[in-house]
């Protein structure tokens, strides 16, 4: 590696993080592409401080594909590259931006399968309430269904973002629950909870088992959801963070959850909870920047996603208005004498 390259990579992270407001994750993914980089450099005798455009989108393009990566997974790293170059161009620390012009793979649009009404039911009722892990599951899920959290943003919850308040519903004071979550980058946005969050929620919280359970954290909060065990954490080390739930273990509990209650499994994932949430919310005519700012979607074109997923009202409206519903065909009925 260039003497400097070190430096260089450290100070561009910092400046990701701090000024441009990138979660460490992401400046961490991005470090690692670029080290991935200056091997590849040090493999063909390349100064990676003086690559050309040609050698950037070899390694953006055949070199990572043969890696493994898929277009989608390509993306990132042409954004890495794109804004490591950009920064050095902008440093002084090169005369010329090879990776100017650097194009995106092109990728297919996939749209989100969002899970069927019954079977988010089916979902919510599966744990039960008889025990903790119960209630807790149950919550967490009609969370997902009822606000449309990114899994990140459900397991990041502190009991400081559960936030009650009372107000009048026209027929006197009533508690009304909202969840702030934050999500890519640790934005924040403050989503109004259905009143079966705000129940169960208060199920949760004022469980013995929670009682007695250290979630306290450095800065005076508590972690809300928490892991009833873990074998690879000392007992002694079992508390504050440690105790907070993964996204890993958010993803087993609706596997497990769903097979036990014969949902498909490619609707056996958050996001198929999310993409509901969204599905709904554009069925229910809901304003678009309105449901953008509850979906927590920095680009309104990602609502565009939920009019391909909304067909229930579609449907009815064609049911309704086409004109083959407006005349009687007779050859539909004989079609039952050719069965």
């Amino acid at each position: 590696m260039a003497a400097d390259m070190p430096l260089l990579l450290e100070k561009f992270c910092i400046q990701l993080e701090i000024n441009q407001g990138l979660a460490a994750a992401t400046a961490s993914k991005y470090q690692g592409y670029l080290l991935r980089l200056d091997e590849y450099c040090r493999q063909r005798n390349l100064d990676p401080l003086a690559i050309d455009q040609e050698q950037l989108e070899h390694f953006t393009g055949l070199y990572m594909h043969e890696l493994g990566l898929s277009p989608q997974a390509r993306k990132v790293v042409v954004s890495a590259v794109r804004k490591f170059y950009s920064w050095l161009d902008r440093a002084g620390v090169i005369e010329d931006n090879p990776a100017r012009n650097l194009k995106q793979p092109k990728t297919g649009r996939k749209l989100g399968i969002k899970m069927d009404l019954q079977y988010m039911q089916k979902l919510i009722m599966a744990p039960g309430l008889s025990s903790f892990k119960g209630v807790r599951d149950t919550t967490i899920f009609t969370i997902l269904a009822g606000c449309g959290p990114r899994p990140s943003g459900i397991v990041g919850l502190n009991l400081s973002d559960v936030l009650f308040s009372r107000e009048n519903d026209g027929r006197g004071q009533v508690e009304k629950l909202y969840l702030r979550f934050r999500e890519k980058g640790k934005k924040e946005r403050i989503v109004p909870a259905p009143d079966e969050c705000r129940a169960l929620l208060r199920a949760y919280l004022g469980h013995p088992y929670l009682a007695g359970i250290d979630r306290s954290l450095a800065d005076g909060d508590q972690v809300l959801f928490i892991k009833t065990a873990d074998t690879s954490i000392s007992p002694a080390d079992f508390h504050g963070e440690a105790r907070r739930l993964s996204i890993q273990r958010i993803n087993k509990l609706m596997l497990y959850y769903g097979r036990k209650a014969g949902i498909p499994l490619d609707q056996c994932a958050p996001k198929a909870l999310r993409h509901l949430y969204g599905t709904e919310l554009h069925e229910s005519d809901v304003d678009i920047r309105l449901s953008q700012a509850l979906m927590g979607h920095a680009d309104i074109k990602s609502q565009t996603m939920y009019t391909h997923l909304a067909m229930r009202k579609a449907r009815k409206a064609i049911e309704q208005a086409n004109p083959l519903a407006k005349v009687s065909l007779p050859v539909i009925t004989d079609l039952s004498k050719l069965r």
